[in-house]
């Protein structure tokens, strides 16, 4: 450590000693020792609860082996295609009711053959949803079929009551 002093002048023009010191800091050749490679894998942190568990495994930091899915996608239950066919029907008689073109509405059995359809094609190219898509899906086509009739039965209201015309009040569903 040394001791400096160094001649100041103050605000109001004094003269004044002002006393620095320094530290000195010893070089070190060697460099800093790095730290370990980060959050272990997945491979090593299975291992490790095979081996806290009593369980041997082939090779350290090996992960369990897993029967892998198929590539392509999971075959729709009845519930799926019956529910799939319901919300392609409901599609098609809001795009009738909101067109004015009857003829864009359809059958029951139209919109279940479109849903095998749709089923066999997720099959082939392996487009399968899971549980929570396929659940928030089903849960927005819904409410759509439920509300958008409302929507636009109040929409036609409020431009009936516009033009002073009266208009029925029945809900189409």
């Amino acid at each position: 450590m040394s001791t400096e002093n160094a001649p100041l002048e103050t605000p109001d023009g004094a003269a004044a000693t002002a006393t620095t010191q320094t530290t000195e800091i010893p070089v070190d050749s060697t460099p800093p020792t790095r730290r370990g490679p980060g959050r272990p894998s997945n491979a090593e942190k299975a291992a490790r609860a095979a081996a806290a568990a009593g369980v041997k495994s082939e090779k350290v930091g090996a992960a369990p082996k897993v029967d892998k899915p198929s590539k392509r996608g999971a075959k729709m239950s009845a519930d799926a295609l019956n529910a799939l066919a319901k919300q392609i029907q409901g599609i098609h008689a809001m795009a009738a009711m909101m067109s004015g073109i009857g003829i864009l509405q359809i059958s029951n059995e139209e919109a279940g053959l479109l849903a095998h359809g749709i089923s066999a094609v997720s099959e082939e190219y392996g487009l399968a949803l899971d549980g929570k898509t396929g659940a928030a899906l089903q849960l927005f086509g819904a409410a759509a079929m439920v509300y958008a009739p409302r929507v636009l039965q109040i929409a036609a209201m409020r431009k009936a009551a516009q033009k002073n015309a009266p208009v029925d009040a029945t809900v189409v569903g």
